[in-house]
């Protein structure tokens, strides 16, 4: 009965080891991902204009994605607000 006991806390405490480093490990991911997505380029330079000499991608590609890793792609906020004017501005349809 003594070892039955000891080897289920001895089970439990790998099994609360184990979830631990789980837990570990799925914060470090978590933060490398962040870290990943703050600096937005999928590429460098270098990359995109091998792609584009090898015939990998096109004209076209190369510069969106030339743009996006130089950070010149800044986006509107938003459709609405870029397309619509102030009152009495003179660019209504009315």
């Amino acid at each position: 009965m003594l070892s039955l006991m000891i080897w289920g806390a001895v089970l439990l405490a790998l099994m609360l080891g184990l979830g631990l480093l789980i837990m570990m490990a799925k914060k470090k991911y978590q933060q490398a991902r962040q870290q990943g997505e703050g600096s937005g380029r999928a590429f460098d330079i270098d990359t995109i204009e091998t792609y584009y000499r090898s015939g990998k991608i096109s004209k076209e590609e190369f510069a969106v994605l030339r743009k996006q890793a130089l950070g010149l792609d800044k986006k509107p906020a938003s459709k609405e607000k870029s397309s619509s004017s102030p009152p009495g501005s003179g660019d209504d349809e009315s």
